[in-house]
């Protein structure tokens, strides 16, 4: 696969009344208000953010002395992993503030943050790192960062990864975080591209020709569930495998299960870390700011039929 560009096309827009419900209350959180009570069993709410896998600290370098880039918006933040002393980036976070038309397309959520499951997604695919060794991965819904690629960029000795999303300003940030952490990757190809889910789209090139996709809490619309099975589908080699965590967000998790089954085998995992379980845990001893439900990813592992 010399060149993984696909020639994807936009096939369906978010549906309005539901993206505006999930960043009304987004905004909310984001501007520490008081978050309005939308559709809670489901959407993600900030007041969890993080199970604290990885080392974070502001990238000082690239941020200058007021931890800002030029444009005011973006924050360079530098990961580490304890567990990886080959972890080493830098990745790009928005922190300016939206407006509820540009928060709408196609699922743009991971504009806002690296949610739960991103993190959770990427602390196990670096412990997990001599499986990609030499093979093509393919991160799907990545939002702006791609933190999960990226890092398997990397630390994996991938031999080709390709990082993307529905979102055209997701992809132009992490363009801008392959540029930063070139140096970083070895002779690992890394690119990136809008990919949009479809359920009846030729990918191109794209077409079974990854060996792994991996994907971080992207079960949330229902409309767009069974164009993500058939992408993936689509885009794995016979026997290909996805490695995917999302919450169980009341039915949504169960929902992409019924529509996958007829493709994949399937095993769904809910300790598959013992360092992870015991945070989640302990977490759930607090529910004021913890509820599984919406928090606690769990891990679907798929495995293409043929």
């Amino acid at each position: 696969m010399a060149d993984v560009r696909g020639d994807c096309k936009a096939v369906k827009q978010v549906d309005i009344s539901v993206a505006r419900q999930r960043w009304l209350m987004l905004g909310d959180v984001l501007r520490g208000r008081k978050s309005r009570d939308i559709n809670s069993s489901s959407v993600s709410v900030r007041r969890f953010s993080s199970f604290g896998l990885l080392e974070v600290t502001p990238s000082v370098q690239e941020n200058g002395d007021d931890g800002k880039e030029a444009d005011k918006e973006c924050l360079w933040l530098h990961y580490k992993c304890p567990s990886c002393e080959r972890l080493n980036i830098d990745i790009r976070s928005y922190t300016g503030s939206f407006k509820l038309g540009d928060m709408i397309g196609f699922n743009n959520t991971g504009n806002v943050c690296v949610w739960p499951s991103e993190e959770v997604l990427t602390y196990y695919c670096l412990k997990h790192r001599h499986r990609f060794k030499n093979k093509f991965v393919c991160e799907l819904g990545g939002g702006m960062s791609c933190l999960a690629g990226v890092a398997l960029a990397c630390v994996s000795d991938a031999q080709h990864v390709l990082l993307t999303d529905g979102n055209q300003q997701s992809v132009d940030s992490v363009e801008k975080i392959i540029k930063k952490n070139s140096t970083k990757f070895g002779s690992t190809i890394v690119k990136s591209e809008v990919l949009l889910w479809n359920k009846d789209g030729n990918f191109g090139n794209l077409t079974e020709s990854f060996d792994f996709i991996i994907c971080a809490d992207c079960f949330f619309f229902d409309q767009y569930r069974e164009d993500l099975a058939h992408t993936i589908f689509k885009l794995l080699k016979d026997q290909g495998e996805a490695i995917i965590f999302a919450p169980r967000r009341g039915s949504s998790f169960q929902a992409f299960k019924d529509i996958a089954e007829s493709l994949f085998e399937m095993t769904e995992t809910e300790n598959y870390d013992s360092l992870i379980w015991r945070k989640h845990t302990k977490m759930k001893t607090n529910p004021d700011v913890y509820d599984e439900n919406i928090h606690y990813p769990l891990l679907l592992h798929l495995v293409k039929k043929t």
